[in-house]
This record gives C-alpha cells, sequence and structure tokens, in this order.
C-alpha cells in the first residue's frame, strides 16, 4: 500500500512532507541533502534567477511571495497559518542570487511547520538556520547544475570543434564560477552584515 502511495504526484507541501516522513521514519530525521533532493525530484523547481521566477514558483507551492522592505539586514521572513502562507524577501539584494537562496532558505524553514504538524519535527533554532542553508544550498546547485548539463549538451552539438571546445571551456568556467556562488553566498552574505 506505502509502494501506491509513494507513485502518485505530489501536489502540496503537506503531501511532500508526508511522504518524506512515510520514507524516513525508521532513519529520522534524514540528512539535509537528501530532504533538498527529494524536494527537487518532487517539484522540479528550475534556476529561480529572477524575481518573477521565484514569485511564479512560491504560486506554485501555494505560497503568496512578494518583495517587501524589510528591516536591515534581514533577507526575508515567513509565516504560515491554516489560511495562508507567506514568504516576504528583500527588496534590496546585495549578492547576485542571495534573493533565490533566501527564498530556499525560507522555503526549508515552511517545510519544517509541515514536519511539526505531522508530528516529526527536524530541527529549531540555530540548528533549523543551519539546515535551512545547507537546503538553500544544496537546492541551487542542483538545479544549476541541471540547467548547465543542458548547456553541454547544446555545446556538444557544434559542428565546428575550435567552437565546440570554446562552448565546452566558457561552460565549464560558468560552470566553477556559479558553483562558487552558490556554495559561498551565505558566508559572503555573513560577512557584510557584520560590516554593516
Amino acid at each position: 500500500m506505502d509502494a501506491l502511495v509513494t507513485e502518485k504526484p505530489i501536489d502540496s507541501l503537506e503531501q511532500f512532507c508526508a511522504s518524506v516522513i512515510s520514507r524516513h521514519r525508521e532513519n529520522w530525521p534524514p540528512p539535509e541533502t537528501t530532504l533538498a533532493h527529494e524536494f527537487i525530484e518532487a517539484f522540479s523547481p528550475r534556476s529561480l534567477t529572477n524575481t518573477e521566477r521565484i514569485l511564479g514558483f512560491a504560486k506554485s507551492l501555494g505560497i503568496e511571495a512578494s518583495l517587501s522592505c524589510l528591516p536591515e539586514g534581514m533577507h526575508g521572513f515567513n509565516c504560515s497559518n491554516e489560511e495562508r502562507t507567506m514568504i516576504l524577501l528583500s527588496t534590496e539584494e546585495a549578492i547576485p542570487g542571495s534573493r533565490e537562496h533566501t527564498f530556499f532558505h525560507e522555503l526549508r524553514e515552511i517545510l519544517e511547520y509541515r514536519f511539526r504538524d505531522q508530528g516529526c519535527p527536524i530541527a529549531t533554532g540555530a540548528a533549523l538556520e543551519k539546515r535551512a542553508e545547507q537546503f538553500a544550498t544544496y537546492v541551487r546547485m542542483t538545479t544549476h547544475g541541471q540547467e548547465i548539463t543542458q548547456l553541454f549538451s547544446g555545446a556538444a552539438e557544434i559542428e565546428q570543434a575550435w567552437k565546440r571546445w570554446l562552448a565546452f571551456a566558457g561552460i565549464l568556467a560558468f560552470t566553477v564560477g556559479a558553483g562558487l556562488c552558490c556554495a559561498l553566498l551565505p558566508y559572503c552574505e555573513e560577512n557584510l552584515r557584520r560590516k554593516q
């Protein structure tokens, strides 16, 4: 019977959390990379490199997301009740990609509310903040990686060898840069916050 439940498409965060709990109940909680990987498989997020993509993806999850003027040093805020779930993202984006990262960070905190509602909390306080950072970083790196794989496939079809290799080199340089940006963004944000 469990196999039938997990084969159904997941169309809400509640269903997603229930399916994660059913698969990992024996070894609760799952590592954050596992949670992020399963989220990607369930909802197929693309790189959310602009605000419209972020807001559209949030809407597809049943989340009201918007930009708001938040207090200095606050990148995002989320809240949930029985009627609605919201994410507010700062209108200020100090580092390119930080809004996308913040969105996934806030989304991970919302997932935590769903796990708590279903009797299987994972983390609170500083531990939740750390896990939310890991979740956001992993989701971003994976989704960017999927799109970069498509770029490599397109470059492989270039007929002239020198143009193909030039495309590969450019994509490789972009990949290294994008990976470093995803991995180092939380540290850069923290350093900026300390300087303010």
